[in-house]
């Protein structure tokens, strides 16, 4: 028998130099013998991704008891190992997106959210009716306020804010901006699909805004579900009041023009000096 016949074939093992993100969904060294390849994220193990000193080393414990290469078993427990890494990354991320802090932070920023989309939804269409729903918004707010004078109902917990907290003035903006967005996109693209979409979207974003209130224990259920109605409620009819008579008066009237746009000026420019005195101070 040769000497070449007498050698042993060592299997030969290689590391990756790069992670490609697009590649595996793991890191892995492979085994180039006959056995079925293996893979095993090593990356995780050396502390690279942020998971904590227990977890790694309970991950080093299960890859030591992990059977020879090649092995149904040391495939089956590879694949348990991997998929335990997955779901450990996902619920992370899920406690993070529902932490108290991400909420309440959310929460603070949610009027912010709100007046700038409305505003670039009004630069958008930079159109008559846009004009018109602007006016809508600050009576809209004005008529919140109004209710909540006379309802005068206290909130959850008095000590947090002192003033009434029915209806909630928060769900009201959201949804009279909410259906203000639905509307110009049917008006926009009609009713097919993507405005199908669009809606779906909007309404599941204005209403978890919305019940965020409920859970930084600002508003009632009953509170936020009242403002809602009364802000989807309010924006429909405003914009049915333009399209039934306001808008044949405004292409025919310049007194009407004029007025329109001078009560528009009036009305944005009595928002920003509300914001500068109470949205910049109540944020410090």
């Amino acid at each position: 028998m040769s000497t070449a016949n007498r050698l042993t074939h060592f299997p030969i093992l290689s590391l990756p130099t790069k992670f490609n993100p697009f590649h595996s969904s793991s890191f892995s060294f492979h085994c180039s013998c006959s056995s079925p390849k293996l893979t095993l994220s090593s990356n995780f193990l050396s502390g690279k991704y942020p998971i904590s000193r227990k977890r790694r080393r309970l991950m080093r414990e299960n890859v030591k008891k992990i059977p020879a290469l090649g092995s149904d078993d040391g495939e089956e427990s590879i694949n348990a190992f991997e998929q335990e890494v997955l779901l450990d990354g996902s619920s992370n991320l899920r406690s993070n997106l529902a932490s108290p802090e991400f909420e309440a932070t959310l929460n603070r920023l949610s009027k912010w959210v709100i007046a700038v989309v409305f505003g670039a939804l009004l630069l958008w269409r930079h159109d008559a009716e846009a004009v018109w729903a602007a006016i809508g918004s600050i009576l809209n707010s004005a008529l919140s306020v109004a209710l909540k004078r006379l309802l005068n109902q206290e909130r959850p917990l008095a000590n947090v804010r002192s003033d009434p907290g029915m209806p909630s003035s928060h769900a009201q903006s959201i949804f009279y901006a909410v259906t203000f967005f639905i509307m110009s996109m049917v008006e926009w693209l009609g009713v097919n699909e993507i405005t199908v979409i669009f809606t779906a979207f909007a309404l599941m974003f204005g209403s978890y805004l919305s019940w965020l209130r409920v859970t930084q224990k600002l508003h009632t259920v009953d509170q936020v579900v009242v403002g809602a109605i009364l802000g989807f409620c309010f924006s429909l009819a405003w914009l049915w009041f333009w399209n039934a008579v306001v808008a044949e008066a405004f292409n025919s009237y310049m007194w009407v023009q004029v007025s329109i746009l001078f009560t528009s000026a009036v009305c944005c420019s009595g928002f920003v000096l509300y914001v500068i005195l109470n949205w910049f101070r109540n944020d410090r």
